[in-house]
């Protein structure tokens, strides 16, 4: 969970809810704090975790954070009673050896390490007995703009880690690092929000698909959830409607501080803006691939939200397009074995094999997404859906796949469902792909997710976007995606 503690020792049991030391002793969480200033297409957040040690002596333990993928660490720090040390950013090796460092001479030190876009490991040594323990992570995180209903913003935060499939032995360098132990016993510690929005609302108030919530206006609008809606078994959604911009191109630049490293460089934020067009492109005839994962970890609400997707998806094809299934578990099954065309007759056989699915098995994704890649009609755009929890820890080997094999017409668009998504995974792939990531909770209606996906598989209105420039030095995101 956001504390998901990671045991030290074989024999000792995790919860989402306690650290466990190297002698299985618990460090138990207190509190869960998320307080979030958002506007304008950014967020700054806070996130602040409250943990006691209970024993006589003192305790070293580690856990892993899940973070937003699209988030940048910006500052981080623990207290200690009246004490506050403020962490420093260091290439991993030193950060490792100062640790190790100040722990052999007596002091409480604490080391956040990333793992993943979306998964850190936190350590913390030489906790006092008796001690309270408040570690503060703060953040810089985009919004994600939401275009259908007028159009508004989203922010999105995790607060599951869930176990990875990692295929066989040694294939996962780092396997050790993502693994998490799991655990049925009830999560006991919720947690509490605050977020601050600067936007002025318009055509209706905010809203969460994952958590009641409250909203008020006073000083701007501020929303918190509502009583025992704070559940860490989800990510944390809230979206509010705001007037779309103006069509057009802005830059926003800005410099580092002058005693920064980079204050010499300068970082700017390019935002196009199209316009709505009165008379849309014509459609051309689509291949539309849909790569289903139905391994173990997908069973139960993750796969009926893949099926309704899916199914909802199929009947959007005209007798033009072109359909081609396949599903992943430990091994790839076709529906057809072939493209076909997307005959009505096609279509309701199509979404009876989709009906028909379950859920086993491990992950092999690769397999997968190469057969998705085979082979592409030239008077056709290839759009390629790949819907899973993402829950695997060879996140590296899908996203070369696609860099290296994606033919230059082909679109990669990562649907990502369940409670806890590997968006180190799905965010990865849907930009290498050019396409869009879009993330379903487990209770949420798929209609926002198709609305999405069809305005970017149907009719985009600009493709193959590049950025470049005698003062450009790198951008970051060097595959851009479609602009609608």
């Amino acid at each position: 969970m956001i504390a998901s503690a990671h045991s030290m020792s074989a024999e000792s049991h995790a919860t989402g809810a306690t650290l466990v030391d190297t002698h299985g002793r618990t460090l138990p969480l207190r509190a869960t704090a998320l307080e979030v200033d958002a506007g304008a297409g950014l967020a700054h957040v806070v996130l602040r975790q409250v943990f006691a040690n209970i024993h006589d002596e003192p305790l070293r333990v580690t856990y892993r954070v899940p973070l937003p993928p699209d988030a940048a660490v910006c500052a981080y720090r623990f207290r200690i009673g009246e004490r506050e040390i403020i962490g420093k950013v260091e290439r991993r090796d030193r950060a490792r050896e100062r640790f190790e460092e100040a722990l052999v001479a007596g002091h409480t030190a604490a080391l956040l390490e990333q793992e993943r876009s979306s998964l850190f490991t936190q350590e913390l040594g030489n906790l006092p007995p008796g001690a309270t323990v408040t570690v503060e992570l703060r953040l810089d995180q985009k919004l994600a703009w939401i275009a259908e209903r007028g159009g508004g913003w989203e922010f999105r935060f995790p607060t599951v880690v869930s176990p990875r499939y990692l295929g066989a032995p040694g294939r996962v360098d780092d396997a050790d690092r993502v693994s998490v132990p799991t655990t049925l016993d009830p999560i006991p510690v919720a947690m509490s929000l605050h977020l601050a929005i600067a936007d002025a609302l318009e055509g209706g108030a905010p809203e969460s698909p994952s958590h009641p919530i409250h909203a008020s206006n006073g000083d701007g609008c501020h929303v918190t959830f509502a009583e025992g809606a704070a559940a860490l078994d989800r990510d944390v959604v809230v979206r509010w409607p705001v007037a779309c911009p103006s069509p057009g191109v802005r830059i926003a630049c800005a410099r580092p501080m002058p005693e920064h490293v980079l204050a010499h460089q300068c970082f700017a934020r390019l935002t196009i803006v199209p316009p709505d067009l009165a008379h849309p492109a014509v459609p051309v005839p689509r291949d539309l691939i849909v790569l289903l994962d139905t391994s173990g970890s997908m069973s139960g609400a993750p796969l009926q939200q893949s099926q309704r997707l899916t199914c909802a998806l199929i009947d959007t094809l005209g007798e033009h397009d072109r359909l081609e299934l396949l599903e992943f578990s430990s091994a790839v099954r076709s529906y057809a074995g072939a493209p076909v065309f997307a005959t009505a007759e096609n279509r309701a056989l199509a979404k009876a094999w989709v009906g028909a699915l379950r859920a086993s098995g491990g992950t092999e994704m690769r397999s997968g997404i190469s057969a998705a890649l085979s082979s592409l009609r030239d008077e056709a755009q290839r759009q390629i859906v790949l819907v899973t929890d993402g829950q695997i820890g060879f996140e590296q080997e899908i996203v070369a796949e696609i860099l290296t094999r994606m033919p230059t017409a082909c679109r990669v668009h990562t649907v990502g469902v369940g409670s806890a998504v590997n968006r180190s995974l799905t965010e990865a792939a849907a930009q290498a792909g050019r396409g869009v990531e879009i993330v379903i909770g487990v209770d949420e209606d798929p209609e926002r997710a198709i609305t999405r996906l069809l305005a970017h598989t149907t009719a985009p209105l600009v493709v193959d976007l590049e950025i470049d420039g005698d003062a450009l030095m790198e951008s970051a995101s060097p595959r851009l995606p479609d602009l609608l």
